[in-house]
């Protein structure tokens, strides 16, 4: 595939760095980007949707994942019986598009509602076995994905990418 590389950055052509590293850090721009937009568009998990036959929007599928991710902890301190609220903080949406998206996975199955042990007035969402089951089911295929990808590269090259990657993920976050 052709890499359209945007005009060059006064920034990047003012820094005191040889040629060809500036070249290298403008297609890992440029590829950042086309990767960014493939997620906030949806292509690749809309992909993985239609590849696993699944029955849901990809709000839907992300609502789900928010699900999961509360109850693991995943992205917090700690593991969180998950709410409706919670759902809205972690996918950064308001609450009524949240609550939406929550009844949708319940009335398809994915998702149930229970009450909580420390406030019977409060209701938690479950996974169902069909929640986990597609959930999976889609970590599979991503997986079956990552792996043809990385298939011929070197053992050394994919911890070198693992370790370059998460520091530059963290540069961004700090």
């Amino acid at each position: 595939m052709t890499q359209n590389i945007p005009p060059r950055s006064p920034v990047l052509d003012a820094a005191d760095l040889p040629e060809p590293t500036k070249v290298a850090l403008q297609g890992i721009d440029a590829a950042m980007f086309r990767w960014h937009r493939a997620v906030l568009k949806g292509e690749i998990t809309r992909e993985f949707l239609s590849r696993a036959g699944l029955d849901l929007e990809i709000a839907q599928f992300q609502g789900l994942m928010a699900v999961m991710r509360i109850a693991r902890g995943v992205g917090r301190d700690a593991p969180e019986p998950p709410t409706v609220g919670l759902v809205a903080e972690d996918m950064a949406i308001d609450p009524s598009r949240a609550s939406r998206i929550c009844a949708a996975l319940i009335s398809k199955g994915f998702v149930m509602r229970g009450a909580s042990q420390e406030d019977g007035r409060k209701s938690v969402l479950e996974l169902t076995d069909k929640g986990r089951e597609t959930f999976s089911q889609v970590w599979n295929l991503k997986w079956q994905d990552n792996l043809k990808i990385f298939a011929d590269w070197s053992d050394d090259d994919i911890a070198t990418f693992g370790r370059l990657l998460s520091a530059y993920i963290e540069g961004l976050l700090d």
